[in-house]
């Protein structure tokens, strides 16, 4: 809030609000009573500290640092008495608030501080009234502007504390991203640095992990809670996670179920760390396939239920070529004629020499499966029934499926 004095006029609001209370006290103040308790202050709040903290006194970092900002403070506080400064430079209380949150200290124990500062002074100012030095109002209103002024330290050393921790998990998310593209892409050093930056970004590297990859999440959409374990970022555009295989075995998509809920996952196989690469190539892939509609969606699709799938889509050339040579016949008819055949062929090689279970499976009579099975018999030959052929077959029915 702007202080200002009120200069005369009909300005209500500078009626309403008055000068801080430091400038309204005589400057005398300052000089006579503030100064000359500074030693008396200093020392008297380093003494509640120890005897909080249940240490002895001694010359250590911590008295220090109070010794340091409590001078700091005081002398301000007797220039705004003096009217050197019309407000506190609240920045180095900022800087307090940041060193606080940066040596993982709680923002209560600088608040604290302030407090014991307050009391400590009060205590002086009181005695200083009781021996004739100050009079009954005057002393109100230093308690007031002592008060004041103490809100305003604490509130730049809070803000400087908040600042601080956003800029912590900004720089520590920062890594973590960095980390997971140095894992999958394999790049930025050998080992030694993959470990340095590992320790630096506050996730142990696991010897077995799967990677996970999925849409990053956009707009106003909350965004998934992923287990703690669970390193995420964003790798060529994409979402990215590792997940360490756990020490009880834990698989990681009873991690990942929950968070695939929100945005749909494709998982790699679980690989040792080195492989890591090769298991986010598998989950692009399987990605790739539920996005053409070769594999179905569902929140969480691993590749390990997809890897026909995917080296079918790896050599299209070749299973083209495949597909061509066994089913060319077949097709080369009208989709309305293609569809029902390529239906019967396929559950026939999962079911052959069984007529029955092939209408069962297909839900129609016995006697159209015998009909479409001389029709395919006519357009592909004898080798339906060849067992040697019967990998091939399948191979190019999924091929055709997948188109």
């Amino acid at each position: 809030m702007a202080w200002e004095t009120p200069v005369g006029g009909h300005d209500a609001r500078a009626e309403r609000l008055p000068a801080p209370a430091w400038q309204r006290l005589p400057a005398a103040v300052a000089e006579k009573v503030v100064r000359p308790v500074f030693a008396e202050v200093i020392d008297g709040v380093v003494a509640e500290v120890a005897a909080r903290q249940g240490s002895p006194r001694g010359d250590g970092p911590l008295e220090h640092n109070l010794r340091v900002g409590l001078d700091e403070a005081l002398e301000q506080f007797a220039d705004l008495i003096e009217g050197r400064r019309d407000m506190p430079d609240t920045r180095p209380f900022d800087v307090l608030g940041r060193k606080q949150a940066r040596a993982g200290l709680p923002m209560d124990e600088l608040l604290t501080f302030y407090r014991l500062g307050g009391l400590v002074s009060w205590r002086c100012f009181s005695q200083a009234h009781a021996r004739g030095q100050l009079e009954a109002e005057t002393l109100g209103l230093l308690g007031e502007a002592l008060f004041a002024y103490l809100h305003e330290l604490s509130a730049a050393a809070a803000a400087g504390f908040s600042a601080a921790q956003v800029d912590g998990a900004s720089l520590q998310q920062a890594r973590r991203h960095g980390l997971v593209r140095r894992i999958v892409l394999g790049v930025g050093g050998g080992k030694g640095s993959l470990e340095q930056h590992a320790r630096q970004a506050g996730w142990p590297l696991p010897a077995r992990l799967a990677v996970f990859v999925g849409r990053m999440p956009t707009g106003s959409r909350p965004q998934p809670s992923w287990p703690d374990d669970v390193l995420v970022g964003a790798v060529e555009g994409q979402l990215c996670g590792l997940v360490p295989l756990s020490e009880s075995g834990e698989h990681a998509e009873e991690l990942l179920r929950a968070a695939a809920e929100d945005v749909p996952l494709a998982l790699g196989p679980t690989v040792p760390l080195a492989d890591a690469a090769a298991s986010y190539r598998r989950a692009c892939e399987v990605r790739e396939l539920v996005t053409v509609g070769a594999v179905p969606a569902a929140p969480l699709v691993r590749a390990h239920d997809h890897a026909v799938a995917t080296l079918l889509r790896r050599e299209e050339d070749l299973v083209n070529e495949l597909a061509t040579t066994w089913l060319g016949p077949l097709l080369a008819l009208p989709p309305a004629r293609r569809g029902p055949l390529l239906e019967t062929l396929e559950t026939w090689l999962l079911d052959p020499g069984r007529p029955s279970a092939v209408a069962d499976r297909l839900c129609v009579h016995v006697q159209t499966v015998r009909y479409r099975l001389r029709r395919l018999r006519q357009l592909l030959g004898d080798v339906i029934e060849d067992p040697d052929r019967r990998l091939d077959l399948l191979l190019a029915l999924r091929a055709v499926r997948s188109r």
